[in-house]
């Protein structure tokens, strides 16, 4: 099968997907083969925070033990994908004469272009640290702030010993980088040193971005996790990041914190429900469980609404772990009805859902994805912008946009309209 007859295919088993969504998706499922293009662009592209482990068979071709590859990659239509590497991927990278084509089946499909590490990434604070390792990266044109990556869930435990981290994340483990950040576990501000950091790189990065999102480890204290984000807004805003919108990305907070944050000068939150329905909250979210609850999440969300205004509240959602998990849907098709019934009722009370693909542990980096997850990412995908029209509420291009979502299909499809 050619590469032009493939992706044919898909837009033949996926009627009303525009082209371009239906590419990214492919590509983020199926990912790249890994070979001397991706290892070049290793020392320029912003790098990915896993690099590439190569097999035996590479070792012994001189490969060293890791090789740092690129974090992510534009496609011809602007769109952002996320670098994954899967030995078994028909697609891969090439670059000759000064461009880099990317081929399915080695035949061309489009030139596409790594992102290169931003030019304040090369800086270094006051204090004489690297500005790439204060708690900031860039995804796209959206400047990413998480001076605190350490979450409270992974150290609280439920009544038999087991982590109350949701089950899907593995990244805010309390480790080396937390202790780097000089975060401290139990403590809701950040300390004024590293504030000063993350303020000095923000400014240094405005030139180069459009929206700026803060995010950070939940704290098992709602009340100190929302102080933390009005200190960062409140910090970001007296050093005139203004023109550029901010979105806090806590815990769901309560109305009182919520018009805080709007008060500071927070343009949106997006405040994470992760997956719809209570019994799959509590299994995949215990932590959110434990400490707010399901019930309270969803009001907290519609209070936003109310606050913020519809438009400028978001809840990024985990497509597929509905399916994955061991407590998940009986079925496919009772996973998308369920998932859709979410989206009508966020939508309904303004709150804009947006979905991040699940790669389930061993994929999240290598290895293929099967094609029922595939499948049921796309399909839930056309049903809730079907109800995004429904409901007039596109994806906020000024929280998440088709330049910085690099594994969401939600802003593509309103980009592609």
């Amino acid at each position: 099968m050619t590469a032009v007859n493939r992706l044919a295919r898909l837009a033949e088993d996926y009627p009303g997907i525009p082209a371009r969504v239906l590419l990214k998706a492919h590509l983020l499922f199926e990912g790249l083969r890994f070979n001397p293009t991706l290892q070049a662009a290793g020392t320029w592209a912003l790098p990915s925070f896993k690099p590439y482990f190569p097999t035996p068979e590479e070792r012994r071709a001189s490969l060293p033990e890791t090789v740092p590859i690129p974090y992510l990659m534009n496609l011809a239509g602007g769109e952002l994908v996320r670098v994954k590497c899967d030995p078994e991927s028909p697609y891969e990278a090439i670059a000759e004469d000064g461009e880099t084509l990317l081929l399915l089946d080695g035949e061309p499909v489009e030139e596409i272009t790594f992102q290169a590490r931003p030019r304040w990434y090369a800086g270094t604070t006051a204090d004489g640290r690297p500005m790439s390792a204060v708690g900031v990266s860039q995804h796209g044109d959206m400047l990413v702030i998480n001076a605190a990556p350490g979450c409270e869930f992974f150290v609280e435990k439920d009544d038999a010993g087991r982590s109350l981290q949701c089950s899907f994340c593995s990244y805010g483990r309390p480790d080396r980088r937390t202790r780097e950040l000089g975060q401290e576990m139990g403590r809701g501000r950040i300390r004024p040193e590293s504030l000063e950091r993350v303020v000095e790189t923000t400014v240094a990065a405005l030139p180069e971005v459009s929206h700026v999102y803060l995010v950070a480890g939940s704290l098992a204290d709602n009340r100190q996790e929302g102080e933390r984000y009005l200190q960062l807004t409140a910090a970001l805003i007296a050093a005139g990041v203004r023109d550029v919108p901010i979105t806090a990305g806590p815990s769901a907070l309560c109305r009182e914190d919520t018009q805080a944050l709007k008060a500071a000068g927070a343009a949106a939150v997006s405040y994470n429900l992760e997956v719809w329905g209570r019994e799959m909250f509590a299994a995949v979210c215990p932590g959110k469980d434990r400490f707010i609850g399901y019930d309270a999440w969803l009001q907290r969300l519609s209070e936003a609404a109310e606050i913020f205004g519809p438009g400028n509240v978001l809840t990024a959602m985990v497509a597929g772990i509905e399916v994955d998990h061991p407590r998940g849907a009986a079925s496919v098709e009772a996973a998308l009805d369920s998932a859709e019934e979410g989206a009508d009722w966020l939508l309904t009370h303004g709150v804009a859902p947006v979905y991040s693909l699940h790669w389930s542990t061993r994929h999240a980096t290598y290895g293929h994805v099967s094609s029922p997850a595939f499948d049921y990412f796309l399909r839930l995908a056309r049903r809730v912008h079907r109800l995004r029209r429904h409901h007039g509420l596109t994806t906020p291009g000024h929280i998440v946009c088709h330049r910085c979502a690099y594994m969401q299909l939600d802003p593509d499809f309103d980009a592609a309209a």
